[in-house]
């Protein structure tokens, strides 16, 4: 059981497992306030792992009750929850709060609550010292209901110093790692595949991730319909830059109602793996067409097809996209946004 006692800075969010997108920026950004931070933090898992519900939530409230400083990481559910609650603590004993934004639809998501909810919510969230979001399209309709405490903190991830060069032995090879689910565009990305198959190309299609317990049997019945095509697993974290070296390229093709930033597609940046991705939600925010990426038009298959031909048959336009997309994601190193953490925190008085 953890000791509380002395804890006045407590990160509340979702870590991995499960490696999903959730988990895996929240271990990124409790590396980050451990490395670049000088103060203790005390990390709660919001992940109920098992504990008797009323133990687990008497847990987080003496956790709130004791803490003079709150870093909320939370996706839909838990900013609803959480971030009401610590407001209302707020009132009794004065607690300065930031909250990270999971995903990239928070600004719909408000949009969509009832007229009274909605109106009770953003009193609270105006209430936060700092509401950081990942793009400027959710930053700029928050300001417009009045949220003018939001500032864009990017998705964070680590640069292992490897860089991406095509060869024999990864040509002609595509990788997805994302969660399987069919609003990532898996289904399409296999439709897609096995047209490229049968007009002649000698492809690989590899799967990494997590995938949704209802989409099994469906899935798995596709990967097993084509040689070419495997499923491999749930990676490690840590691993995702390495296997992107081993591929020609990465596709994405998601039309995910809540997606944001995607911190794989910063992984792939980090190494040059050239990239292929929905134009979707704010994702054209961070790279730019043919300069960056191949952005295709969600759940357009046949814009799939020619952008994932055009990486595998023209090594020049592969190259170059492949130096793009690392300039493009320099912003996101580990180091850079945990300046930009310390110095809106430290200017808004802050101890860390």
């Amino acid at each position: 059981m953890e000791n509380y006692q002395n804890t006045s800075t407590v990160f509340i969010g979702p870590f991995a497992p499960p490696a999903n997108g959730d988990g895996v920026k929240n271990q990124f950004l409790k590396e980050g306030f451990s490395v670049f931070f000088e103060n203790e933090i005390q990390y709660f898992d919001s992940i109920n792992r098992g504990e008797n519900k009323m133990t687990f939530f008497r847990r987080l409230l003496n956790l709130l009750r004791k803490s003079n400083q709150i870093i909320l990481s939370l996706n839909k559910t838990g900013r609803f929850v959480l971030v009401p609650l610590c407001v209302v603590f707020s009132f009794f004993i004065k607690k300065k709060i930031m909250l990270f934004v999971m995903g990239g639809c928070f600004d719909v998501q408000i949009s969509e609550m009832p007229s009274i909810l909605n109106k009770l919510f953003l009193f609270f969230l105006k209430k936060l010292d700092f509401v950081f979001v990942e793009s400027k399209s959710v930053m700029n309709n928050l300001i417009a209901m009045g949220v003018t405490n939001c500032k864009i903190i990017y998705n964070p991830r680590k640069k292992i110093g490897a860089k991406w060069e095509l060869s024999a032995i990864n040509r002609n090879k595509i990788v997805f790692i994302s969660r399987i689910t069919p609003t990532k565009g898996v289904l399409i990305l296999i439709e897609a595949f096995n047209k490229l198959v049968d007009k002649g190309l000698d492809l690989n299609l590899d799967f990494y991730g997590p995938i949704e317990p209802v989409f099994e049997k469906e899935f798995l019945t596709k990967v097993d319909s084509c040689a070419s095509i495997n499923y491999r697993g749930v990676i490690d974290p840590n691993q995702v830059q390495t296997v992107f070296l081993n591929y020609h390229l990465f596709a994405l093709p998601t039309f995910h109602p809540g997606e944001g930033l995607p911190g794989v597609l910063v992984e792939a940046g980090f190494v040059g793996v050239p990239v292929v991705i929905s134009d979707f939600n704010s994702i054209g925010e961070y790279v730019v067409n043919r300069e960056s990426a191949s952005l295709v038009k969600p759940q357009c298959e046949e814009d799939l097809v020619h952008e994932l031909s055009l990486i595998i048959e023209d090594d020049h336009y592969s190259q170059s996209i492949s130096e793009g997309i690392r300039y493009a994601v320099q912003g996101f190193h580990l180091s850079k946004v945990m300046s930009k953490v310390k110095e809106f925190s430290t200017n808004s008085g802050w101890n860390l």
